[in-house]
């Protein structure tokens, strides 16, 4: 999933987050129960009149959910990223028959 952090949410931290699963969930709901890590976009615009970004990855976790501040104009973040993937590649590939 991708986030936003400049989005201005009216009341839920995660009201994004929770509109894409419903949209998810109503199209295919076997997608709700697959791995997902949730990228929080526009890191280089991120000021203090943002969404908390502490308080969206303890939300998140709460949830069980890992995510991952990046700046895709900036190329911030994404080297790690490359790396989850991988890590959740391989473990992929472990459970496999």
């Amino acid at each position: 999933h991708l986030l936003d952090i400049t989005y201005t949410s009216s009341q839920d931290i995660l009201e994004d987050f929770h509109m894409v699963r419903r949209e998810m969930e109503a199209y295919n709901p076997i997608l709700i129960d697959k791995p997902c890590i949730v990228l929080i976009n526009k890191m280089d615009l991120y000021n203090s009149g943002h969404r908390d970004i502490t308080k969206i990855q303890q939300a998140l976790s709460r949830l069980g959910i890992e995510s991952l501040p990046i700046s895709a104009k900036k190329h911030e973040g994404l080297d790690r990223l490359r790396d989850i993937i991988q890590e959740m590649w391989t473990s992929y590939q472990d459970l496999r028959p």
